[in-house]
């Protein structure tokens, strides 16, 4: 938002756990950003039919399309490293002619779970367009599990860090607030809270779900207040981590509810009703 107030274009692409041996794919993202999702075989010959370096290359291009491009008896022939490598070439030559010539941030969202081919084009990427700020977002990374074109890219003397740390309990309550909708929350609940996440943002604002789901406190003129009844605050269990709340809420769902959010779970991250019905075995 801020980007965009500032009139500075931002693109983006989010790496995902689910994806990160499929080389390229969070290139998917960026290439239809500025390409479009229903770019054909046929618009990517008039992009690049012209140049000879790139142009038996096309089918190199179906990692980061929504369509399939079948090989050529160029492409056909080409394995491992070296058709990664073509690969990246005939990437940057579409984006060379696709990405403005002004000033781009590009956003890279969860670079953890970057696969090491994106990881690699990413850090050809940054020489090939000098004018475009890459912001990578990330979780800690381990240098040694890193591919040598992460850490060059990583080391470079023109890097910014900037280390998020835990929230304070100011900005927890704030927080707390945002999630349950109210202006203000009673101490003893933001107590209860931080005292178990500790700044943690995702597991603060879970941890205050879930004590509203589970009755435990209640909501009333924009404010939250506990609501234990006999109960005490040493009596209420909390489950471990965002992964363990995250269950704790699936389970608290109906039987037809958790076989519909399994039967979309296969689908993976995104997916349309239709498709879902399909699938599903019952009435959604």
């Amino acid at each position: 938002a801020c980007l965009a107030a500032a009139g500075i274009p931002a693109l983006r692409m989010n790496a995902d756990s689910l994806r990160r041996t499929t080389g390229f794919y969070p290139w998917r993202q960026l290439v239809a950003a500025v390409a479009g999702t229903d770019m054909q075989a046929s618009d990517l010959q008039a992009l690049l039919g012209a140049d000879p370096t790139v142009s038996d290359l096309l089918p190199l291009l179906s990692p980061v399309l929504r369509t399939e491009i079948a090989d050529t008896p160029a492409t056909a022939s080409l394995f491992g490293g070296g058709r990664a490598e073509k690969t990246q070439t005939v990437i940057i030559a579409l984006l060379e002619r696709l990405i403005p010539a002004t000033a781009q941030v590009v956003i890279v969202e969860d670079a953890h779970w970057l696969d090491s081919a994106s990881w690699q084009l990413l850090e050809r990427f940054s020489r090939a367009f000098p004018h475009v700020t890459v912001t990578i977002v990330s979780r800690p990374l381990d240098p040694d599990a890193l591919p040598f074109e992460a850490r060059r890219l990583l080391d470079r003397p023109d890097r910014l860090v900037i280390q998020l740390e835990p929230f304070s309990r100011d900005g927890s309550v704030a927080l707390v607030n945002a999630a349950l909708g109210t202006i203000e929350t009673a101490s003893s609940i933001v107590d209860l809270i931080y005292s178990h996440a500790e700044g943690h943002p995702l597991f603060t604002i879970a941890l205050a779900l879930s004590l509203r789901d589970r009755g435990l406190l209640r909501v009333e003129a924009n404010y939250a207040h506990l609501g234990l009844g006999d109960r005490s605050l040493s009596q209420i269990a909390f489950p471990d981590g965002v992964e363990g709340v995250v269950a704790e809420r699936i389970a608290s769902l109906t039987p037809a509810q958790q076989l519909t959010l399994k039967v979309a779970a296969v689908l993976g991250r995104s997916f349309d009703v239709e498709m879902l019905a399909r699938l599903h075995p019952g009435d959604v």
